[in-house]
């Protein structure tokens, strides 16, 4: 071969690469493709959370599109709650100050997904499917 032969296969072949790459993208953002292309949910979702606090600033949530976590301070427990799943409980790791206060006999929507009920005795947080927990500074149960 030459050295125009090969000057012209090379850039060829970087174009057929491209042009696999771009599809395997396209279809994975269409769903065709399951992980090609398209940000994971977990990234998407991590860039679109917000914190919310208790007036007292012993409760704080963190919610996103396809997650909820709320935790009291004072007890260390932790609850977290999927769109359509059941509340599991665990032990209490954020410890953030909260974007949001929310103010007593207020409530929160959290996306499309999560409702956050605030009165003086803590925190009511339900899903789409109506499940949820109610937790305050040393008591919590799921529902």
């Amino acid at each position: 071969m030459t050295a125009t032969a090969l000057s012209t296969t090379v850039p060829t072949r970087r174009i057929a690469v491209v042009a696999v790459t771009a599809s395997l993208a396209l279809a994975g953002a269409l769903g065709a493709v399951p992980g090609a292309g398209a940000l994971a949910p977990t990234q998407a979702d991590a860039a679109a959370s917000v914190t919310v606090r208790s007036q007292t600033g012993n409760l704080f949530c963190k919610a996103s599109q396809l997650r909820i976590s709320c935790e009291s301070r004072a007890s260390g427990v932790r609850y977290s709650l999927s769109p359509y799943g059941t509340a599991r409980r665990g032990n209490a790791t954020y410890r953030g100050r909260g974007s949001y206060t929310l103010r007593y006999n207020r409530s929160y929507r959290a996306g499309r997904n999560f409702r956050i009920r605030s009165n003086a005795s803590g925190f009511t947080v339900t899903n789409r499917s109506g499940h949820g927990f109610f937790i305050e500074r040393y008591r919590s149960y799921r529902f």
